[in-house]
């Protein structure tokens, strides 16, 4: 098997060193490409053609585009990274594809490939190529991206879908939204499968880490009873929700005073009124804890210190922190949107939009340990998660079988 990287400029594949893939895979390193222009994009509509898509879906990617780069045309740029190396140091040569070779795109890689060069390519050629779909929110949900993002998420997948020979889906759910998606386009929907994201190892993350400096639980949280939530913070996350609940929590005095809500994420898109709000409300400025970088090991004693977890999102394409709150054993109080509902029947469903259940279930589970402790022993009894190893043979079992 080789790692691979796709150029735009040349529109090919390249093969990655191999220590540059161990790089890349820690999030260490980044490989730097020729800076991106919007006229390139409208260049790639112009040849929609090509693909024979029908006229329904041709005629809404002109006007999606078109407006897109209306609005946006002064903000499209690429910031650099703080570590990069450049196609040419980070790969071996070019990748030389034949009929045999199975082609595996893993990312969610919207502005990275040429979906019809590289079609051209494999109707020449006679490749497999094999991709995965994480979601397609934007599309279904686009009030919670910045301008641009639906556009890219509907040309991206709507592309694949006449390249792609097998898309895997992380859900069930996702899988039932790019049929969706496929429907309102008229365009062919390829064969779809499901298979399951594995849950971190933090036993093997621990272990890796033998000989080194021990992890410990980030200074803000040591000695603190705390309701963790794990996600990046942005609007389709609802963080909003929460600092709604803890303010109805600390005002009417329904949980103890040491009692902490914390986030555990970076801070992204359409967030800043929520941060002005948390860091200058006295009511809960100090109730109310943002860490923004944590290594593996850390996030692993977030989990395990926490009271519980918490994770209202409006959806998701799995929900890999639910799942990992389970694995270390605690509750977790989720949406009941999206795939959520896939993940355990262990997990607590609420309304993302029910503030009030959503505090009444938080004052439930902070206030009565008994309640807690049963459902907490009930996971562990039977809860069986998933191992990214697991995660991958599922994967590959089908994707190497044509």
């Amino acid at each position: 098997m080789e790692y691979s990287i796709y150029d735009l400029e040349s529109k090919s594949f390249f093969i990655l060193k191999p220590d540059i893939v161990r790089r890349i895979l820690a999030g260490n390193l980044v490989v730097e490409f020729g800076a991106g222009v919007p006229e390139r994009i409208l260049r790639q509509v112009r040849k929609y053609s090509f693909l024979r898509q029908p006229r329904k879906y041709l005629l809404e990617q002109y006007y999606r585009v078109a407006n897109w780069l209306g609005t946006n045309k002064y903000e499209y740029h690429f910031p650099r990274p703080a570590n990069t190396i450049s196609l040419r140091d980070a790969t071996i040569s070019r990748l030389e594809i034949n009929s045999s070779d199975i082609l595996v795109s893993c990312g969610a890689d919207w502005h990275g490939k040429d979906l019809q060069a590289i079609r051209a390519e494999k109707i020449k050629t006679g490749f497999t190529y094999i991709s995965i779909c994480y979601d397609v929110i934007p599309w279904k949900s686009p009030q919670f991206w910045p301008e641009g993002v639906a556009d890219s998420v509907v040309a991206y997948y709507g592309e694949l879908a006449w390249l792609a020979d097998r898309v895997f889906c992380i859900s069930k759910a996702t899988a039932q939204e790019y049929r969706q998606l496929c429907d309102v386009f008229d365009i062919p929907c390829p064969a779809l499968s499901v298979f399951r994201l594995g849950e971190t190892d933090f036993a093997s993350v621990q272990a890796d880490k033998l000989g080194s400096a021990a992890a410990t639980l980030p200074a803000k949280l040591q000695g603190t009873r705390y309701v963790l939530m794990v996600a990046s913070i942005e609007p389709r996350k609802n963080h909003w929700l929460l600092y709604q609940v803890w303010q109805n929590l600390v005002s009417e005095g329904r949980i103890d005073a040491d009692v902490k809500l914390v986030f555990v994420g970076t801070g992204h898109w359409l967030t800043g009124d929520l941060m002005h709000q948390i860091r200058n409300n006295p009511l809960v400025c100090d109730r109310i804890e943002i860490i923004s970088a944590v290594s593996d090991e850390e996030l692993s004693l977030c989990y395990e210190n926490c009271l519980f977890t918490v994770f209202p999102s409006f959806d998701e394409g799995w929900g890999l922190p639910v799942a990992e709150s389970l694995m270390h054993g605690k509750v977790c109080l989720a949406s009941n949107r999206g795939s959520l509902p896939e993940i355990s029947t262990h997990t607590v469903l609420i309304d993302p939009l029910d503030v009030y259940a959503w505090r009444d279930a938080i004052q439930e589970y902070v206030n009565d340990d008994v309640v807690r402790s049963e459902k907490e022993k009930a996971i562990s009894q039977s809860y069986v998660g998933t191992s990214w190893k697991q995660s991958a043979s599922q994967f590959f079992a089908t994707a190497i079988t044509r």
